[in-house]
């Protein structure tokens, strides 16, 4: 019984895991609207790109070759790069 135990708690952190990257990624969305928009400044979008990075980075192995891994890295990536900038330095450090 306790080994079904850890394995209901193992999957529901993945679940929350998983739910934390959809959560940022949909974030990033949002904010990737807005900088369009131009309602928000260059340095909130970096901070919050950090902050993504930062959950991914603590959190990758539990969910490894997840789609919800891959989606919020491609977020992170796109718009690390900034308006018409080249590959920086928190694309580097996924």
């Amino acid at each position: 019984m306790p080994l079904a135990l850890f394995l209901a708690a193992c999957s529901d952190n993945s679940q929350q895991v998983r739910e934390t990257f959809v959560s940022w990624r949909k974030s990033l969305e949002l904010l990737e609207q807005q900088r369009t928009e131009r309602h928000v400044p260059e340095t909130y979008v970096r901070q919050m790109v950090e902050a993504a990075t930062r959950t991914l980075k603590q959190h990758r192995n539990k969910l490894r070759g997840d789609r919800a891994v891959n989606d919020l890295e491609a977020k992170i990536r796109q718009l690390g790069r900034g308006p018409g900038t080249q590959r920086n330095e928190t694309e580097a450090n996924l």
